[in-house]
């Protein structure tokens, strides 16, 4: 089993929105985000099945970005948020919600 991490694409600042949770992506982080699929799919990466995202609006925006234009295959990725429960996901769950690509 491999783990990524990645950090969500260039939101809008803070100060644009009410909640730091409701900040969405900037057209400059959409646009790095499709890079970042692009160079995983020319890198001929095993894209993963299952990615566990929070449920800000900024990593919902990010995930589909990049991973739409990394897979071969459509709709390949399954990225539901976490909802609340995100701060207090343990180890196990994320074993248990992780699962190899095929």
């Amino acid at each position: 089993m491999e783990l990524w991490l990645l950090r969500h694409a260039r939101a809008r600042p803070a100060a644009s929105v009410e909640k730091d949770h409701d900040r969405p992506l900037t057209d400059t982080g959409r646009e790095t985000a499709r890079k970042l699929g692009g160079w995983i799919r020319a890198s001929n990466l095993e894209v993963p099945t299952r990615v566990r995202v929070s449920p800000s609006v900024r990593t919902r925006e990010t995930t589909p970005a990049w991973c739409s234009t990394a897979s071969r295959h459509r709709n390949k990725c399954s990225s539901p948020p976490c909802g609340r429960r995100w701060r207090r996901t343990s180890s196990a769950s994320c074993r248990s919600t992780v699962r190899p690509s095929r």
